[in-house]
């Protein structure tokens, strides 16, 4: 998975420093995708809990080796982040920003720009669709052990009712009742329809508090990209 990447937020809340770890995707030479509450930190219209650094690692796959070839460490512009319109932090509405990298990036083998849907009407992924997502979340949350490799799963596409989205334009849930689900560090990370590893159609946003162990009644809801392609497409153009 050449697209992905990690990004580590911090802040200074009461003099030192707090970090938060999530995941995204190249969408562009100098812009990084990821999940809003990933680089909105709560109360950061505070001063002690403004971002004051991020950094985005593209083309490695374990954390413990940064020094592998084709690794590309890029700090992101703090002054320049952006979300959508109408995000929402508390019920994940249009849970989505993109990132401007301080430099472009170097593509290679290992670091490549994810697609992107073609149209915003573009209704993927639709209920029943089977669907992959990445990162490098929590597999014991308890000890909070987040994972040195990147991780992978697969899930399918279920009724939005059944996890409580707020609006089908941008969101959309998977299931929990099989398998291993997404975590908290996952956040942000790509998901894609398993038939095309190509192309982003979801970021994973949330997931339910005692992931990543299968649940019948969890709720994994994610943004759909699609709802704000045209965002998308407007900030990176420029």
């Amino acid at each position: 998975m050449p697209y992905i990447g990690r990004i580590t937020s911090c802040f200074k809340p009461l003099g030192r420093f707090t970090c938060v770890y999530c995941s995204g995707v190249l969408v562009a030479l100098r812009w990084f995708m990821t999940a809003g509450h990933c680089v909105r930190i709560p109360k950061s219209d505070t001063k002690n809990h403004e971002i004051k650094t991020m950094t985005i690692t593209l083309g490695d796959l374990k954390k413990d080796d940064v020094s592998e070839d084709g690794t590309e460490i890029i700090e992101g512009d703090v002054n320049s982040v952006q979300v959508p319109v109408g995000y929402n932090k508390k019920y994940r509405n249009n849970d989505l920003a993109l990132v401007k990298l301080t430099k472009d990036a170097t593509l290679s083998n290992k670091i490549k720009i994810m697609n992107l849907p073609t149209t915003a009407s573009d209704t993927n992924p639709a209920v029943g669709a089977a669907v992959t997502y990445y990162g490098w979340g929590f597999y014991d949350p308890v000890n909070y052990l987040l994972s040195n490799n990147l991780k992978k799963g697969t899930a399918l596409v279920v009724d939005s009712a059944r996890c409580n989205v707020y609006d089908t334009k941008t969101q959309f849930c998977t299931n929990s009742d099989e398998g291993q689900q997404n975590c908290y560090g996952d956040a942000g990370g790509p998901i894609v329809l398993t038939s095309d590893l190509t192309t982003v159609v979801g970021i994973i946003s949330y997931n339910t508090p005692n992931c990543p162990k299968a649940s019948v009644n969890g709720q994994y809801r994610h943004t759909r990209v699609s709802g704000n392609l045209d965002w998308i497409k407007n900030i990176i153009a420029n």
